[in-house]
């Protein structure tokens, strides 16, 4: 009789929440479909992406089941003051309360499944989608596989059902303490809100501006420390919260004060509407704020590194096989016996060297110029800090670079670059564009003395030329082969195009073969080999010796930051691609889905609680009609009052958001070089924000307004 009971109920929700449910089945599908991203061939055969894969879903998914059973916990508790003077009836007609509990727990236990059950069948269609996507990102294809996924099954089985267990375990314990009283009364109290101290209370609502102003101060002032950080993200929390507050109130006063929009044709019943339900759901709003904001940055973030990755690469690598040399006169003729042995074959081959004169003049520039090495290398005069250049590493070179205009043209016709010609008394400069944009014009157009002649300025270039230490570092100086004949070898560089695709370890195997013909350990046998002298506690000796033969020296490899492909000795682009590739993507995919399940929980509880007032205001909309409303006017109420219940989060969010993603795609920009504007990478986060939040709003408007139609067919 209960199971029956507890089936008719929850039939009975499903039609009411239908909403929730499609929620909560497609919050089951995207755990499905991005959970599997783990168990892919091509994370599988990468240990250290599918380590960071697994941590970063984890680290995710951990964020995700509070935030779902937080949804779980606020719609189950929704549902009961909805029903609560039925479970009093319940309770009246003799049924213990332990019973009762049990059945609306059961009731639960059964939309769950089926949410369960809906959203594993559209994860296994959704996981073709995500699987194509990624694959696709390495070039390989992806055939569709409808076969043994127990694992990624058993793991978002198991997560949504720790969901459901969190959240139940609230509502049960609520249970526990409720009487029939508590239960008949309980819609009541929640409809009741605080009134009164609105005239102080309004204050917060500019207040909280003001500090959201000063946040973005701070923050674009760029003068951090950990302890002010975290002050002033707890502080801009909790001003969103007190925002809501202080917007309450002051639509409150507005209203006894007559605003000119009271007295517009519906401007009173619409404000109070809006100052009524933020009233009632200030805490809701704020926390929804913040998911939408949480949804927006994460969503920025992804585009950030998934729009910059393969430009990165490029313009590090744009040659299909790059090595480099200390030993100017290196010919590289073992690597290229090495690789035909391999069965793999090169073209437009290119050997040359790149020259230094002993001097330092546009690297002491660069030191105190570029802008995000800031006064890193700068003394108290402003002049360049010597010992502090002297101890990098990782920026420039001790000397300027320089490459003769002939292997200059020949790489740039591997390229597919237009060649350039200059006099023997000019030289060129190719150059980073971030960089660029650092020079000052009379340096720029400087003479420049190279080997006792006097060399004018002839333009500068920035194209993609591996300026990541092997071409130079952030850039190279163009002179006439003349002037090269007097400058000294700095070290060997080989660039050339492969005839075919690489095989997918060559990476490793020619990269092994480089370090050991020069009795160097790559980083792999250096790591082995410390663990062995570490179990056995080795002698300073040992230590000195494998120190002078493991390859873990410092390069030089520009000023680029925060996501960087440094100096490689040997660079097969494919196979570095294809793992910067699965690096970035172990960050971009589980930022796509925690800011997708974030959005969708926090628009779930948006159109819910208006598809419920739907209903429960039906004598407003009645009142209305008996004044004379049309059914065209009401319909234009119910779509004014909606789309100001969602402006408000929306519009919040928007603005929070906004400076915040703007601010960090200027410093990605900044620090890295990337092509895209600051704004482009929120822009389009925005746009797919937005996108849903379109679909939500037009499911939550056409329900909204049926529930009002049906009401006044019943009433006629």
């Amino acid at each position: 009789m209960l199971f029956k009971l507890s089936l008719r109920n929850a039939k009975r929700s499903m039609k009411d929440y239908l909403i929730y449910m499609l929620t909560m089945a497609g919050i089951v599908a995207f755990m499905f479909a991005f959970d599997s991203l783990i168990f892919t061939d091509i994370v599988q055969n990468m240990w250290e992406t599918a380590m960071v894969m697994a941590v970063m879903i984890g680290f995710v998914t951990f964020f995700i089941v509070l935030i779902v059973a937080w949804l779980i916990n606020y719609m189950v508790h929704f549902m009961l003051e909805k029903r609560s003077r039925e479970f009093g009836t319940y309770l009246l007609l003799g049924m213990k309360k332990k019973t009762v509990s049990r059945l609306y727990m059961r009731e639960n236990m059964i939309l769950g499944a089926i949410a369960l059950f809906f959203g594993v069948l559209a994860g296994v269609a959704l996981k073709q989608v995500i699987m194509t996507i990624f694959y696709h990102l390495f070039s390989q294809d992806y055939h569709i596989q409808m076969g043994d996924f127990h694992w990624c099954l058993l793991m978002t089985a198991g997560c949504f059902a720790l969901c459901f267990l969190l959240a139940l375990r609230h509502n049960r314990k609520i249970f526990k303490k409720m009487t029939i009283a508590d239960f008949i009364d309980m819609e009541k109290e929640s409809e009741a809100v605080e009134t009164g101290r609105e005239k102080w209370k309004q204050i917060l609502f500019p207040a909280s501006l003001c500090y959201f102003i000063f946040f973005f101060y701070l923050m674009y002032r760029a003068d951090y420390n950990t302890a002010g950080v975290i002050l002033t993200s707890v502080l801009f929390i909790a001003a969103i919260y007190l925002f809501y507050h202080g917007l309450a109130a002051w639509l409150v006063c507005y209203i006894r004060r007559g605003g000119r929009l009271v007295y517009r044709s519906d401007g009173l019943f619409l404000l109070r509407q809006l100052s009524s339900k933020i009233r009632t759901m200030r805490f809701t709003m704020g926390t929804l704020t913040i998911l939408f904001t949480v949804a927006l940055l994460g969503g920025t973030v992804a585009m950030m590194f998934a729009g910059y990755q393969k430009e990165a690469i490029n313009s590090a690598i744009p040659f299909d096989l790059m090595m480099t040399s200390k030993a100017p006169e290196d010919r590289f003729n073992a690597e290229l016996d090495f690789l035909k042995k391999e069965g793999v074959k090169t073209k437009n081959l290119r050997i040359y060297e790149i020259y230094h004169d002993s001097g330092r003049q546009m690297n002491d520039y660069l030191y105190t110029h570029v802008a995000n090495l800031g006064s890193s290398y700068t003394d108290e005069n402003g002049k360049p800090d010597r010992k502090a250049i002297e101890a990098d590493t990782y920026n420039y070179y001790d000397y300027d670079t320089y490459m003769s205009l002939s292997d200059y043209n020949a790489l740039r016709k591997m390229l597919g670059y237009e060649p350039v010609s200059m006099k023997n008394s000019e030289y060129l400069l190719h150059i980073k564009q971030r960089v660029l944009g650092n020079i000052a014009d009379d340096f720029l157009h400087r003479t420049l003395s190279v080997s006792g002649e006097k060399l004018s300025f002839t333009g500068a270039y920035t194209e993609a030329f591996s300026l990541n230490g092997i071409n130079g570092a952030d850039y190279v100086i163009v002179v006439a082969d003349r002037i090269c004949r007097n400058l000294t070898p700095y070290y060997a560089v080989a660039a050339a195009d492969l005839v075919n695709p690489p095989q997918e370890d060559l990476q490793d195997k020619l990269e092994a073969f480089y370090y050991h013909q020069r009795g160097l350990l790559t980083e792999m046998d250096a790591e082995k080999l410390e663990t062995e002298l570490e179990n056995r506690k080795a002698t300073p000796e040992e230590k000195r010796a494998l120190a002078q033969t493991k390859n873990m020296e410092d390069q030089p490899n520009g000023s680029d930051q925060i996501m960087t492909l440094g100096r490689y000795n040997v660079a097969v682009k494919d196979n570095i691609t294809a793992n910067m590739l699965s690096m970035v993507s172990a960050i971009t995919f589980p930022l796509a889905y925690i800011a997708l399940i974030f959005v969708c929980v926090a628009l779930t509880i948006l159109a819910v609680q208006q598809l419920s007032d739907s209903s429960r205001y039906r004598y407003r909309y009645d009142v209305l009609r008996k004044m004379g409303v049309s059914d065209k006017g009401l319909t234009k109420i119910v779509h004014r009052q909606l789309s100001l219940y969602y402006l408000v989060p929306m519009a919040v969010s928007l603005f929070l958001s906004a400076f915040i993603g703007i601010f960090a795609g200027e410093r990605f920009t900044f620090y890295t070089g990337a092509a895209a504007s600051s704004l482009s990478y929120f822009t389009i986060s925005a746009l797919v924000f937005m996108g849903i939040y379109l679909l939500y709003f037009i499911a939550t408007y056409q329900g909204f307004k049926r529930n009002v139609e049906e009401v006044f067919i019943r009433l006629e």
